[in-house]
């Protein structure tokens, strides 16, 4: 094979739908790893692309190839540089991808190395300079417009300018008040600042912080890095605070910071030119337009509605921001789980060792395996400490939010999963003991109403799932203490891959599960049902005021299903 020595300018052809539209409608994307996903499709195979801003040329995943059997003709070799090694990598010519809606052509495209083989491409500098693009972070979507649509020359509102010799976008960034830096924009990039080392130590940051010490993957290798945060980093007039900064580790060869140009190098700098990188933990709270031929960019941060918080969709599951043990991060929700659990990966990452208090049978979708079991674990969601016991007052009424365990202490079922049968024996329980004593105590609180989480089924008795009519000494244990305390109660309940409303006396329980994925479409009768159940995909909502509460099923679309009222 001969090698391709000089900088190789792609090209890309766009459909005739793009060419005569002036602007394209939002387009849903994903954010994993700080990083830009968007559909995509090569050779009938459907899977992602990542939009690197940080790379100057487009490139096509070997994982992907090699784990879809791909054998393509090379035309030549390209030295690819990427965070930590400089390979020889195959170049392939007139390679055609499906993006956004679009076919689109490359007339080179050469081959680079990432982690997960369901990434197709990187999506870089050749493809993005055609037209202006948003990415609109906090509402994961994107879309692109003409030139003549927008003149991010004037309306840039950020320091910015072209890199002449990587083509990528260069921005001034204020580092704790008094530092200016210049940086490349990088889509590519999870931290928020990726800059050398050298630097930071002269500066004091890495004696004066606290650092830990990762892995990091780059294009073709991985290598360690080492992370702090630092106060400030302004951008104009916006400014991101305890913003994560990577730097190479101690004696970790990098090719990040040479000064000489390569194809597919995330940085190649001459004096003067890019520092370091700009990535996601900065990107992440903002609407990011840029026009990566002229080298401008506008940041707008949204301001989302009151009462509402933001959340991450990836990959059909939906993430929220928490803290464990004093550790950001982020959980999944996850209505089809019956108890909430903590990621043993998590604990070993961050070295936390927690002392068990004994040990569970957890079930997964395939089999049940033996886990421990933790207790008085400080864990922050939604910006608050998590309870079992919420007491919130809405319009002067005092209502009353309970959730319930119903696996950790339950004894095991009879039958099999989707034929179950009813376990006589008054010995045998879903709380236990210890539950059950803090549940009375929780009812005898003087307050209006009452909602009471529960991730099983509480009232309906007919179908063969998990559900309390399995322990029937339990299931009529609960609704005696919710008739006797006298208060009205209303019971939400998932894990059924369906939503309905049911009825016993006074008390009524509503189920919504699952968001994205439903199982049957059959109907399903149950004595204590009142309404059809809808096995589609689902959301509920309860709206309170100083009179009721006002209970409601969605279909995926928001649209009604069905709603009622349960006066306090």
């Amino acid at each position: 094979m001969r090698t391709t020595k000089l900088l190789v300018t792609l090209a890309f052809v766009f459909m005739p739908s793009i060419a005569g539209a002036d602007t394209s409608d939002w387009i849903p994307i994903t954010i994993k790893d700080g990083k830009l996903r968007i559909p995509s499709s090569f050779a009938g195979i459907d899977g992602y692309s990542i939009i690197d801003t940080g790379a100057n040329q487009s490139a096509i995943n070997r994982r992907f190839l090699r784990t879809n059997h791909l054998s393509l003709a090379a035309a030549g070799e390209i030295t690819v540089k990427g965070f930590f090694k400089k390979q020889k990598r195959p170049i392939y010519k007139n390679l055609s991808m499906t993006l956004l809606g679009m076919q689109v052509r490359f007339p080179h495209l050469p081959e680079v190395s990432l982690r997960s083989a369901q990434i197709q491409m990187l999506i870089g500098g050749d493809f993005l300079e055609k037209v202006i693009f948003q990415f609109d972070y906090p509402n994961q979507r994107m879309r692109w417009l003409t030139r003549d649509t927008m003149d991010l020359h004037s309306l840039s509102n950020i320091p910015s300018r072209k890199d002449k010799q990587t083509a990528g976008v260069l921005v001034k960034v204020v580092l704790n008040g008094h530092q200016s830096l210049l940086v490349t924009v990088d889509t590519g990039a999870k931290s928020g600042l990726w800059i050398e080392r050298s630097f930071a130590a002269r500066k004091g940051w890495l004696a004066e912080s606290h650092t830990i010490n990762r892995r990091a993957s780059g294009v073709n290798t991985s290598g360690t890095i080492q992370q702090f945060r630092l106060p400030s980093v302004k951008l104009g007039e916006f400014e991101s605070t305890n913003t994560l900064v990577s730097v190479p580790g101690a004696n970790q060869k990098t090719t990040l910071f040479e000064r000489t140009a390569r194809p597919g190098s995330k940085i190649q700098r001459s004096a003067g030119k890019s520092r370091g990188l700009l990535g996601w933990d900065v990107l992440k709270d903002f609407i990011v337009t840029i026009d990566y031929r002229i080298g401008k960019i506008h940041l707008d941060s949204p301001t989302p509605a009151e009462g509402w918080i933001p959340i991450d969709l990836q990959q059909g599951k939906l993430l929220v921001k928490t803290s464990v043990a004093g550790i950001d991060g982020y959980s999944m929700i996850d209505s089809g789980a019956t108890g909430s659990a903590i990621n043993e990966r998590f604990l070993a990452r961050h070295s936390l060792t927690l002392k068990p208090s004994g040990f569970a049978r957890v079930g997964g979708i395939v089999e049940r395996k033996r886990r421990r079991l933790y207790r008085n674990i400080p864990v922050k969601i939604l910006g608050v400490d998590t309870e079992f016991s919420k007491l919130v007052e809405i319009k002067s009424k005092k209502i009353l939010f309970l959730g319930l365990d119903t696996r950790y202490y339950r004894t095991e079922l009879i039958g099999n999963s989707g034929s179950y049968i009813k376990n006589d024996d008054v010995k045998a329980t879903i709380l236990g003991k210890d539950q059950w004593n803090w549940l009375e105590d929780e009812f005898s609180k003087e307050v209006d109403f009452i909602v009471l989480g529960s991730s099983i089924q509480v009232l309906p008795l007919d179908h063969g799932w998990e559900k309390w009519g399995n322990f029937e000494y339990e299931r009529n244990r609960l609704i005696k203490l919710i008739e006797n305390s006298g208060i009205n109660c209303l019971i939400i309940s998932g894990d059924r891959h369906r939503a309905g409303i049911y009825k016993h006396e006074k008390i009524y329980e509503i189920t919504s599960s699952s968001l994205n994925l439903s199982f049957s479409k059959n109907e399903e009768i149950d004595k204590y049902s009142i309404e059809k159940t809808y096995p589609e995909e689902n959301f509920g909502i309860l709206e309170f005021n100083d009179t009721f509460c006002n209970f409601s099923i969605h279909n995926n679309k928001g649209e009604f299903v069905y709603e009622r009222k349960l006066y306090y």
